[in-house]
């Protein structure tokens, strides 16, 4: 456990004068900030200004509603910790948890001065939309070597974020007002730190990434940032979006003895909401546990962002071809960096072991098993992706992503199955966002890569190359958090992604760092040519990203299933919620309660999925690694 969240409590007990607090104090439109200087793993320093509360704590009749901004400090605030983390099935039980949990944190290079008109990144971290904290990612490496001002924030996880009724009744989508506000707060606020007002990127990744996305076609986002940057992630992915919301609040309600018998849908909607809002912390995560086949288990994410009529005004498959839609949001105004690992699906594995290890089950072979694969892994991703099952589109992307198929008996390649599930997940959505923004045809540039690289500490596992969230480790200097011996090339990578990165925030343009690796300068991705980078050791410059594998999601599969493709432009009007609930849930839907543990290790990326927990599980064996699922 760190040493600073294990003193956190004694802390707000009156003990913050232990502390030296020698970072400059900030005198912001919300107040007076005390910081306090920190020092980089490589010795460098910087300044960090954590817990900082943007919204007023989302509690009692705030609970499942939209953010109020904080009102701001009278006295000096001593932003010396990190504050809470939102509550999420990581951690159930944990005094490190509390629904006062809207903060943020800002962390300055040593040299930023108020007059300095630094840069600015914000990220949103990733985790399924059900579990994550800002306190996992400590900026140092981006702040130190890029010299940009990077601000760190947390929002409302899983049931307490995303839960809806797909009406007016709980719109849902709070998560994201959360994310909103905090952009908004950083607008106003960042020049006191030596901030860029007009010079802000927003970056995340895997949930993170479509939660940029979606800030990106949300209109309301006009000014609060330049540029966007999404690594492995966005708002088409089949795990972005939940097109029917009311399902999961049913099976909440029952697991929550918050059902009654009524008639009148609205009613019973409401009743259900304003028990939920009397109910703990703790019953709330229990009951929101999901269980299902293992395809089910190891895909379904209960709580994500739904059509609200407001953020978001429709499925964002129709939104991303509706270009008068388009035309309305910020996607025009902004710079686009978009990336991908290159086994983002191997996170499958990752998740069986967690699955086996827990609840003694067998995925990590059945997952490669051909019964298993048609039958269940194959229909729940197309249902994902398409929003229904279709037995022959079934048979066609089988038939592609398994021939020549092998006898009954023997067991599936892994990269058929992970590709399965990684194109539809991260590769296309990658490709279609890219494409997208391209065809808008403005002065706003376009970048996409692909982290094409085999990790030297991956050489003995049975998941090979970049696995989801991976990158991760690169980017904030996590590559030594195991304490293992990590080679020079790793470091040196490492280095060269974090610096095209911020460079990229700094100007929109990624290349200049890379020009020594570069024979060719790396050029804009652009509908005709699609070039992206192949980012490595060895690094080049290619065209067109797995093209038949995204022509078959992009082109095919939409036709086979009755609709247009994405990429077509069409001018059809969005839609809004409707007070008609869908159809009830299958009878046999069960709902799991399953107890966690009470601590948060240091730096784990752990995630808890469905039937017991959405936990970053370490790699088995000899290749522990830990990874951000979503």
């Amino acid at each position: 456990m760190k040493p600073y969240v294990f003193w956190c409590p004694f802390l707000a007990l009156g003990f913050a004068h232990w502390l030296v607090l020698s970072a400059p104090e900030v005198n912001s439109t919300w107040g007076q900030i005390q910081g306090v200087d920190k020092v980089s793993k490589d010795g460098v320093p910087y300044f960090g200004y954590y817990g900082i509360p943007y919204a007023k704590p989302p509690t009692g009749d705030l609970r499942f509603s939209k953010p109020e901004p904080h009102p701001g400090m009278t006295d000096v605030f001593n932003a010396t910790v990190y504050g809470y983390v939102c509550p999420s099935l990581q951690i159930i039980n944990s005094t490190l948890s509390d629904e006062d949990c809207l903060t943020l944190n800002v962390f300055l290079p040593n040299a930023t001065e108020v007059s300095s008109q630094t840069p600015v990144m914000v990220w949103i971290h990733g985790g399924g939309f059900v579990i994550g904290s800002a306190e996992q990612y400590e900026p140092w490496k981006l702040v130190t070597e890029t010299g940009v001002i990077v601000v760190t924030i947390q929002y409302r996880l899983g049931i307490f974020g995303f839960i809806s009724t797909g009406n007016d009744v709980a719109p849902g989508n709070y998560g994201l007002w959360d994310q909103h506000l905090a952009l908004q707060w950083v607008k106003t606020n960042i020049e006191a730190f030596g901030g860029d007002t007009n010079n802000i990127t927003i970056i995340g990744e895997s949930a993170g990434a479509a939660s940029v996305a979606y800030h990106v076609l949300y209109p309301g986002s006009k000014g609060l940032f330049q540029r966007a940057v999404l690594q492995s992630g966005a708002v088409t992915s089949v795990w972005g979006y939940k097109r029917n919301p009311l399902e999961t609040l049913v099976l909440v309600a029952k697991a929550a003895n918050c059902s009654i018998e009524d008639t009148d849908p609205i009613a019973l909607q409401k009743h259900i909401m304003k028990c939920l809002r009397t109910l703990s912390v703790d019953i709330l995560l229990r009951a929101s546990v999901i269980r299902g086949s293992m395809a089910h288990n190891m895909m379904f994410l209960p709580f994500l962002p739904t059509m609200d009529g407001v953020f978001i005004h429709d499925d964002p498959t129709k939104l991303m071809s509706d270009h008068t839609f388009l035309s309305r949001t910020v996607m025009k105004d902004v710079d686009v960096l978009v990336g991908v690992n290159n086994n983002e699906g191997g996170i499958l594995y990752d998740v069986a072991v967690m699955f086996d290890r827990l609840l003694n089950t067998t995925y990590v072979s059945d997952i490669f098993q051909q019964a298993p694969y048609y039958t269940d892994i194959l229909p729940q991703v197309t249902n994902l992706t398409l929003g229904q099952h279709n037995p022959a589109v079934d048979d066609v992307i089988g038939f592609t992503y398994t021939y020549p198929r092998p006898d009954t008996n023997v067991s599936l390649p892994h990269y058929q199955v992970f590709d399965t599930y990684g194109d539809p997940a991260f590769y296309v959505p990658a490709i279609l966002f890219c494409r997208v923004h391209g065809m808008l045809k403005t002065d706003k540039k376009t970048y996409l890569y692909l982290f094409d690289h085999y990790p030297s500490f991956t050489v003995n596992s049975p998941v090979k190359g970049m696995v989801h969230g991976m990158d991760i480790m690169y980017l904030f200097g996590q590559l030594d958090r195991t304490n293992r011996n990590i080679s020079q090339e790793e470091f040196q990578l490492a280095d060269n992604f974090t610096a095209f990165i911020g460079a990229f925030a700094k100007s929109g343009d990624p290349t200049s760092v890379l020009e020594t690796q570069l024979e060719t300068p790396w050029p804009e991705f652009d509908v005709v040519s699609e070039h992206y980078l192949s980012f490595n050791t060895n690094m080049s410059i290619r065209g067109h990203l797995y093209s038949k594998r995204a022509s078959l999601w992009l082109d095919l599969v939409p036709k086979l299933n009755g609709g247009p493709s994405p990429t077509s432009p069409t001018t059809t009007q969005t839609s809004v919620p409707t007070s008609t609930p869908p159809s009830p849930c299958p009878a046999d839907s069960r709902v799991a309660i399953i107890a966690m543990g009470s601590t948060l290790g240091a730096l784990v990326l752990a995630f808890i999925i469905t039937i017991v927990c959405f936990c970053i599980k370490a790699r088995s064996s000899d290749d522990l690694q830990s990874f951000s699922l979503y």
